[in-house]
């Protein structure tokens, strides 16, 4: 059973203002030294003096220009107070602000980040996440001498996505969307760009599955985890408390590379205010299990999960690996993640965050 989805008008975006405060530049990562890590990638763009590399011997670039900026750690990047702690034994200079999104060019509400699969140099972000306006743009991201994330170019628009947020990219390279509206009428969906497209081309409402949730982040199972190929959607709640956001498992009818629709939608685990997922594998430089990363944007925390047979998080096995530690400052002292993404040339944990502002952070030491 699928039903085409009513698109109403937009409203207010998650609560927050729909205009940030700006972001004075972009803050770059710490001098390396040497190429090793960046095999396949053919041209790296450096983050100083606009430089480029080409591929020498053996694939990997020749990293030329001067050493980047000392980075901008993750612990004052708001009000000069800390902002974050972190989990898993990671230090703090493990963390650092990469740069705004938004003053890259994204529209204000950044939603799902993932990297595209025609460029590993290039990030693909939703804007005006969960309104008529909502947008995918793609952003040309800066890399230092160790292919970390330095630095964002000018963001592009490249598809009108109305009430999307989160996106993941199926087998055949289409991408699909979690579509939401937290205030009435609730919007529940599920959308699919084809590639190539300039825009949704299919279009499916959950609420006639008993969704009444907006749904935020999307992901695929990967191969090798319990539950291998399953299609996930979260929902995000308002009130936690008595009706908290989850995470469902969707079964499609035809498929992930099949036309869009949807024969069943069913809930696993009560979470908080869930906003997007990223899978590790084992192994991954952080965890020696496979986790489930969670951003949850109530608990002012990125929630690393265990998973059972099914693929589904263990919600009493959570652990924080990024959170708040600002309690004392107030609503816009404090960070709240929402999007991320893993780098596939660098192994960064990419996680947008917003305050009084909105930064992108990037997390070291996770196995590209």
């Amino acid at each position: 059973m699928s039903t085409q989805m009513p698109l109403p008008n937009p409203g207010l975006w998650r609560g927050r203002p729909r205009a940030p405060l700006s972001v004075a530049g972009l803050l770059l990562l710490a001098t390396a030294s040497g190429c090793e890590g960046c095999a396949g990638i053919e041209t790296v763009t450096r983050a100083t003096g606009g430089s480029t590399g080409t591929g020498g011997q053996g694939g990997g670039p020749v990293c030329e220009g001067g050493p980047p900026q000392a980075p901008a750690r993750c612990d004052s990047p708001f009000n000069g107070e800390d902002a974050v702690s972190l989990g898993a034994g990671l230090p703090m200079d493990a963390c650092v602000v990469a740069g705004s999104l938004v003053d890259a060019g994204v529209a204000w509400g950044v939603g799902g980040l993932l990297f595209s699969d025609e460029d590993p140099n290039t990030l693909l972000v939703v804007g005006a996440a969960e309104t008529a306006d909502a947008a995918l743009y793609s952003v040309p991201v800066l890399r230092d001498e160790e292919c970390h994330l330095a630095g964002l170019g000018a963001a592009k628009k490249i598809a009108n996505t109305p009430y999307a947020d989160g996106l993941t990219r199926g087998p055949d390279g289409a991408l699909f969307f979690g579509l939401g509206q937290f205030q009435q009428p609730i919007i529940a969906g599920v959308g699919r760009m084809k590639p190539a497209s300039e825009g949704l081309d299919e279009v499916v409402d959950l609420t006639p599955f008993g969704l009444d949730l907006a749904v935020t982040g999307v992901g695929i199972v990967p191969n090798g985890f319990p539950g291998a190929g399953t299609f996930v959607l979260l929902t995000y709640s308002l009130d936690v408390a008595n009706d908290p956001g989850r995470w469902y498992s969707v079964e499609l009818t035809h498929g992930l590379d099949g036309p869009l629709a949807v024969t069943a939608v069913t809930p696993r685990a009560d979470l908080a205010a869930p906003a997007s997922i990223v899978f590790l594998p084992a192994n991954n430089g952080v965890y020696s299990t496979q986790k489930a990363l969670v951003a949850d944007h109530a608990a002012y925390a990125v929630m690393a999960y265990d998973l059972d047979a099914a693929g589904v998080p263990k919600t009493a096995l959570g652990e924080p690996l990024f959170t708040n530690s600002m309690a004392g400052l107030g609503e816009l002292g404090r960070v709240r993640p929402w999007g991320m993404a893993l780098d596939p040339v660098g192994g960064d944990l990419l996680v947008d965050v917003v305050g009084d502002s909105e930064r992108l952070l990037a997390l070291r030491g996770f196995s590209p």
